[in-house]
């Protein structure tokens, strides 16, 4: 694919006019005013594309089309080092070193530019003529703004332009000026030929010239846009914001597109395309070309280059820039410009925001003011200024009572089919199963967590997870406020949409009651939640009016969103209604608990304790909290930090305190609380990490070899991770249930760069991680249950598993694995406390074992053997006994025993209209495994060939059975038979779906992403049954 087409943040140069689009009108307008007038004005408002057009639009033309000798652009900016000579014109010598190699001009620096042309010959023209000569001069604007002290040069250099028009009559000039210096000619347009009558004026980029600006380059370089999705990206770039009175703004379409903000979008696009790309779809453009995050990356960089210049902090400049620019109303403000500082701001700093063209200049009645030049502007730079610290505290909030359980409650799945499934592997595959077996064999022994997962988000960094209830479903959110959801088991990803300025997502925890796909809630720096179908549909939305949400939050009973007005008084948003906390005020962070009854609420001097209906139970005092106070999960306990570092645990009911951390000088950066408010963990930056514990107040210290960038607790408080900036994070076992101390239990590298989040599942089995190379880990917690001993006797192999841990006599699956690469697997299930020797007879030659403590209490199949259904992948068949002989079912039974065991196992099939559907049948999967996409026909056809039936469709399982198909080949019937089909809809001409009936009134029925179900036969669409040969 060809190189990128699009020049970014910078003008267009000569030789890059093939890439030069949506100009065509302008530069044919201004290239008829140089072949017919001796001196042309060009000028435009300030990142109009005044040098672009000159560069890559005009300068072509004049050079091969209308054989003009080209002199190279210039400007009264001297390119030398050296201040120009006193006693030559300033401007003139500026222009001279543009037109002359440096080696040259020495010697020359007093000459004048008539005397620079005269010594340069005319090359002749195909017609044996002398060729015309263009000059160009750009930024005429620097006459009025360089060598203040030598303003009386200013009319020399335009008697020297007049001379050298006088001198050669085949010279063209083109002057190039900001509008906003129009006026400061007039005292010297007497001086050249017609007085700088001959103007043309060029207009910022209209919707159509956008289009073409943006189809054209990528059209010639290989690549084109799909229809309807240039327009949206320029339509992005064209919206502002108008005041509607009241204090209320509005989206609009604007009139124009800035060129800038063109090119670096649709530079940031095709440079995060993948390479075989030929088109750039609707996806691509969400995934790849979000128009904020692009603009909020420029002007991220504008601000650290101004701020460079001007010798100021940048995080001081963000501030200032966005008071003064931006209004409370979110519109474009302007500032009075002064030579030495303008609202704050160095003089040096705002010359460089406007030659970045982040801002732009306009003369009002004699004085110059500065603005955006967009509206478009307004949201990057306000989510840009503000999304480090929300979403720092987004992570922060989710480390009390249920938000570890948000944030990565429900990873099982993921780690159960990354780490546990184990299908029959093929004599070609055992050397590949065989070291993966080996390499978890090495990491149980250094005790090592195993990596499950990497996902690798398209939006940018990720700032926020979630997974759903059932662990089928993970979203992912990126800085962008790109929202992907993904499926679990295998990565691919079922759902993308945008929320404008989001720095959190989040689905319901475990224990959320609603039916139906789980909704996501979104939070987002503009002071709006939302709460969205997994497609991105707005289900239900914070009422506006509100600048702030402090805590988006999701609880057992649904959203729970605090959120502040612009006076700082605080409302609480369940989903539904909206509840004033009446007599709040000075509102800066706060809390919701777990259960969704209590708020916490802190205004810097106290920290005030609510219920969810608005009614205040009372204040804790003094509590300065520094950081979002963390309620546990039934709101009994709060902990506080204050800047110091001083973290103070709370109890709501009695409004007294019961524990603390004590001061460090450090503010605190990461805090957490177990569920039932025990264990309290506070990280301040520094290599160590405190943990307080409750109700002995003890205090423990993790130490790592670098700064500690977060920290998060199991629900029960028994381990913490921490994440560092060196690319690790670290597993602890706290001592918290078992009365010893603290004990580092892993170390979880593999990152590049910074980890700036750590986080738990519910049941503690899984850790996830993100870093600062994009990515989220999602890794395997260290069991409570080791390997402590294998020996080979002569009747095999034993080995001896000891459980350390304290809950209970789970399933545990042992695993020996031998040099031939076939593994044997035994249930143990031992106490805690107690070791256990497990035999395999027969055994022999082993490289090591395995043990996987996360199954369910096993069940025996038609042959006495054992299935184990670990947490999250489909049940592996393991003989633990004696084959009983059993006549073999009918087919009828067969395919009826298919469709049942697929509803049991309906958490790992997914819904899917793709040609994936299908896999069940073209990977040939056969139970105990189930298919991982089917939709309603493909299951019934999967059913039918797993029970070695005809295919019902008549077509031989090739992949293309349909509902249509299904009710080809079958006869009706009015009394069915088992595992004949039933069918759904409006019409058997348009079937919705259909069933298989396994008995009782009774089909199981595949028709929604949670999965097979059985479902009463005669529901109100139902059509009729039909039977198959």
């Amino acid at each position: 694919m060809a190189e990128n087409p699009y020049v970014g943040p910078r003008p267009f140069e000569r030789g890059e006019g093939a890439f030069f689009f949506g100009r065509e009108r302008e530069v044919q307008e201004l290239l008829s005013l140089v072949v017919a007038h001796r001196v042309v004005l060009l000028y435009a408002a300030s990142g109009a594309g005044k040098t672009s057009l000159l560069n890559a639009g005009l300068g072509p033309l004049l050079d091969h089309e209308e054989g003009f000798e080209l002199l190279p652009t210039a400007r009264v900016r001297a390119l030398s080092a050296n201040d120009p000579p006193v006693d030559a014109d300033a401007y003139a010598f500026g222009v001279l070193t543009h037109l002359m190699p440096e080696a040259e001009l020495v010697g020359h620096e007093r000459e004048t530019l008539a005397g620079f042309l005269a010594r340069r010959e005319h090359p002749v023209g195909e017609d044996g003529f002398p060729a015309p000569r263009a000059l160009i001069v750009d930024q005429l604007e620097e006459v009025f703004t360089l060598y203040q002290e030598r303003w009386s040069e200013r009319e020399e250099f335009f008697r020297q332009l007049a001379e050298a028009l006088d001198a050669d009559p085949l010279l063209r000039i083109v002057l190039a000026i900001r509008e906003d210096y129009v006026a400061h000619l007039d005292p010297f347009a007497r001086l050249l030929p017609t007085a700088l009558r001959t103007r043309m004026r060029l207009e910022r980029l209209g919707r159509e010239s956008a289009l073409r600006a943006a189809t054209e380059p990528a059209r010639r370089a290989g690549r084109s846009f799909a229809p309807g999705v240039a327009e949206k990206l320029v339509d992005d770039l064209l919206e502002m914001r108008v005041d509607m009175g009241g204090g209320q703004t509005r989206p609009v379409p604007g009139e124009y597109v800035e060129p800038v903000q063109l090119q670096v979008a649709c530079r940031s696009l095709w440079s995060r395309l993948p390479p075989d790309a030929t088109e750039i779809t609707e996806e691509h453009r969400l995934v790849f070309g979000d128009v904020d995050q692009v603009l909020s990356q420029f002007y991220e960089e504008t601000i650290a280059a101004a701020a460079a210049r001007g010798n100021l902090k940048g995080d001081e400049l963000r501030e200032r820039f966005a008071t003064a620019f931006i209004t409370p109303l979110e519109t474009r403000g302007t500032v009075y410009w002064t030579p030495t500082t303008t609202a704050g701001m160095p003089a040096e700093a705002i010359e460089e925001m406007d030659r970045r063209h982040l801002i732009r200049a306009e003369v009002r009645a004699g004085a110059r003011w500065y603005e955006l030049t967009h509206d478009r502007l307004i949201g990057p730079v306000r989510a840009s200024n503000r999304a480090r610290r929300a979403a720092l505290a987004a992570r922060r909030r989710r480390r009390a009572g249920i938000g570890s359980a948000v944030v990565f409650t429900l990873l099982a799945a993921a780690l159960g089919l990354a780490l546990l499934l184990r299908p029959v592997s093929t004599p070609a595959k055992v050397t590949s199963r065989q070291a993966s077996l080996e390499r978890r064999i090495a990491q149980q022994a250094r005790g090592i967590s195993s990596l499950a997962l990497i996902l690798h988000a398209h939006g940018g960094k990720v700032i926020d997870t979630s997974f759903s209830p059932g662990d089928k479903l993970l979203l992912t959110l990126s800085n962008t406020g790109l929202v992907e959801v993904w499926t679990t088991i295998d990565g691919q990803r079922k759902a993308t949409f945008r929320a404008k300025g989001a720095y959190s997502a989040a689905f319901p925890p475990t224990g959320y009651g609603a039916r139906g796909d789980a909704p996501i809630l979104t939070a987002s720096n503009s002071g709006s939640a939302v709460l969205h179908s997994q497609r991105g549909k707005t289900i239900a939305l914070l009422p506006s009016g509100y600048v702030t949400v402090l805590t988006p939050r999701f609880t057992t009973r649904g959203p729970g969103v605090v959120a502040a007005n612009r006076a700082g008084q605080a409302a609480f948003w369940n989903g539904k209604t909206l509840v004033q906390l009446r007599g709040s005020s000075g509102v800066l962070v706060a809390d919701v608990s777990g259960d969704g009854r209590r708020i916490a609420i802190a205004t810097g001097d106290d920290v005030e304790i609510w219920t969810s209906t608005g009614k205040r139970l009372g204040h804790l005092r003094p509590a300065p909290a520094a950081f979002p106070p963390l309620l546990s999960f039934d709101g009994a306990r709060v902990a506080i930090a204050e800047s110091t570092g001083k973290v103070t645990v709370w109890d709501t009911r009695t409004r007294k305190d019961i524990a603390m951390l004590p001061a460090t000088d450090k503010p605190v950066i990461s805090l957490a609380l177990s569920r039932n408010g025990a264990i309290v963990a506070a990280a301040d930056g520094t290599t160590t990490a405190r943990l307080l514990t409750l109700p002995e107040a003890k205090v423990l210290k993790l130490k790592t070899n670098a700064p500690i960038t977060d920290i998060a607790l199991s629900f029960d408080g028994q381990l913490a991770v921490t994440a560092a900036a060196n690319g690790t994070a670290r597993l602890w076992s706290t001592g918290r249930l078992t009365g010893g101390g603290k004990k580092l239990r892993a170390v979880l590298g593999g990152q590049t760069g910074r980890v700036v989040t750590a986080s738990f599942s519910h049941n503690a089995r899984l850790i996830a991680t993100g870093a600062g190379d994009g990515t989220a880990r999602v890794w395997g917690a260290v069991a409570d249950l080791r390997i402590t001993g294998i020996r080979t006797l002569d009747a095999g192999v034993e080995v001896t598993v000891e459980n350390l841990g304290n809950g209970s006599s789970a399933p545990t699956l042992v695993m020996v694995v031998t040099q031939t690469g076939h593994p044997q697997e035994k249930l143990a299930a031992i106490r805690p406390g107690d070791h256990q020797r497990v035999m395999f007879p027969g055994v022999f030659r082993p490289v090591g074992a395995i043990v996987d403590p996360d199954h369910s209490v096993p069940e025996l199949d038609d042959g006495n053997n054992a299935r184990l259904a670990p947490h999250g992948r489909p049940p592996t068949v393991l003989t633990v006994g004696t084959t009983t002989t059993r006549a073999k079912a009918s087919l009828r039974e067969q395919i009826v025993a298919a469709a049942l065991r697929a509803a049991k196992d309906e958490r790992f099939i997914h819904y899917t209209s793709s040609p994936q559907r299908m896999s069940g049948v073209r990977r040939k999967i056969r139970l105990p495994h189930v298919p991982p996409y089917e939709d309603t026909s493909s299951f019934v056809t999967w059913c039918y060939w797993q029970a070695d039936a005809p295919d019902p469709s008549g077509l031989g399982y090739n992949g293309f059975e349909w509902s249509g198909s299904l009710i080809t080949h079958g006869h009706p019937v009015t009394r069915p038979q088992l595992g004949d089909i039933a069918f759904y809809g409006p019409s058997l001409s348009s079937p919705q779906y259909v069933a298989i009936y396994v008995g009782g009134g009774k089909v199981v029925a595949h028709t929604r992403e949670s999965g097979p179900d059985k479902r009463k036969a005669k529901a109100p669409n139902f059509l009729q049954y039909r039977s198959y040969p």
